[in-house]
C-alpha cells in the first residue's frame, strides 16, 4: 500500500509539472502573437520588397536642416535617429550626415517605409540645401 501511495504523488507531481509548462508555453504564444499584431509592417509587402523598390534616380528625401548648418555637397550618413511613424502611416526621422568638409548636418525628413526605406549609416548622400533651412537628400547607393 506504501507503494501505491508513492506512485499517486509522483504522479501528481508530474501532472503538475505538465501542466506547468504547458501553460508557460501558452502564455509565450499569446503574448508574441500580440507583440506581432502591434508591429505597423504591412502583411501585403516584405522587407526584401522594401529593399528592393527604390533606386538613386528617386531616392531623395526632403525636409529641413535643423542644426542650422547649411551646406550642399557630399557627406555621409552617420546616423539615423527619432524615427516615429505618425497616424497618416508616414515616418518622420534625423538623420545625421558628416559632410565631406567635416561639417555635422542635421536633417529631419518624412517619408514612407513601405516604398523607401530610412537612410542608414554608411549611406553616402548629397545634400542640397534650400531656402528656409529646406533641404533635399539624395542616397547615391
Amino acid at each position: 500500500m506504501v507503494k501505491k501511495t508513492v506512485r499517486v504523488k509522483s504522479r501528481k507531481k508530474k501532472n503538475i509539472h505538465k501542466t506547468t509548462i504547458a501553460v508557460v508555453g501558452l502564455l509565450l504564444f499569446l503574448f508574441t502573437l500580440i507583440f506581432l499584431t502591434t508591429l505597423n509592417i504591412p502583411s501585403s509587402v516584405s522587407q526584401h520588397t522594401i529593399l528592393t523598390t527604390y533606386n538613386a534616380g528617386i531616392d531623395k528625401f526632403h525636409g529641413n536642416i535643423i542644426n542650422n548648418v547649411y551646406y550642399s555637397g557630399l557627406g555621409i550618413v552617420i546616423a539615423d535617429r527619432d524615427c516615429r511613424t505618425g497616424s497618416n502611416g508616414l515616418t518622420t526621422c534625423t538623420g545625421v550626415i558628416k559632410t565631406d568638409r567635416g561639417d555635422i548636418v542635421e536633417f529631419k525628413y518624412t517619408h514612407d517605409m513601405s516604398t523607401q526605406p530610412c537612410l542608414s549609416p554608411g549611406d553616402r548622400v548629397q545634400i542640397i540645401s534650400e531656402q528656409d533651412s529646406k533641404a533635399t537628400v539624395v542616397r547615391l547607393g
